[in-house]
């Protein structure tokens, strides 16, 4: 017999309430005037972090625990901005979305059957990896601010270090944010090579399982 809060998290929290709030925080908040990004991203990843800890199958109340800690302590950075607590915000993030990209690939790896919630768990790890390296290439620009060319002038805020994190990510690189210092560019090289290891690793797991389901059924 299921508790209402064990149905409340299948209802809710879910794979498909992953990512679709993962596709609203990437692709639909840019549209909103710039001055109301910072408040807009900080609300979407609160959710995230607690949505993402409830896709897991196993370790939830953990990651939970991690995403409270990840929550408390950017909504803290925020209200404080303090040089060191903003750092190490940054870098609590950077942790959580590193463990929950790869439990997602271990569960994608775990999974008996290719079904709509495994596809839809390995859209949300590439996705959150995507946010990951958001968060990293943020926290190199705090410490380092001349480690990335942007174009144009004017402050520059988080949508635009996730711009430069996808299009790396993808391997496209239109070349307009431009990794200038050595620590910034060999983050270039970590998320374009990361982003492909992602893929390679995702479909070589689905195909292999999908090929054992047809020949287990065939049989």
């Amino acid at each position: 017999m299921f508790s209402f809060r064990s149905v409340f998290s299948i209802l809710v929290f879910n794979s498909y309430i992953l990512v679709g709030l993962l596709l609203i925080t990437i692709f639909i908040v840019p549209f909103f005037p710039v001055e109301w990004h910072s408040i807009l991203y900080r609300l979407f990843y609160s959710i995230i972090f607690f949505v993402s800890a409830l896709s897991l199958k196993r370790a939830r109340k953990l990651m939970l625990y991690a995403a409270m800690g990840s929550f408390s302590v950017m909504w803290l950075s925020d209200l404080l901005h303090l040089p060191l607590l903003e750092s190490i915000s940054q870098l609590v993030v950077v942790l959580f979305f590193i463990i929950i990209v790869l439990k997602l690939l271990i569960q994608i790896a775990g999974s008996k059957k290719v079904d709509s919630t495994v596809i839809l768990d390995s859209i949300s790890g590439y996705l959150l990896m995507g946010v990951l390296f958001t968060f990293l290439s943020v926290f190199i620009n705090h410490m380092y601010p001349s480690a990335f060319y942007f174009p144009g002038e004017g402050n520059h805020n988080i949508s635009d270090l996730m711009y430069f994190s996808f299009v790396t990510l993808t391997t496209l690189g239109y070349g307009d944010i431009l990794p200038i210092l050595p620590q910034a560019r060999s983050l270039a090289l970590l998320i374009s090579v990361s982003g492909q290891l992602y893929l390679t690793i995702v479909i070589a797991v689905l195909v292999g399982k999908f090929l054992v389901l047809k020949t287990d059924s065939a049989n």
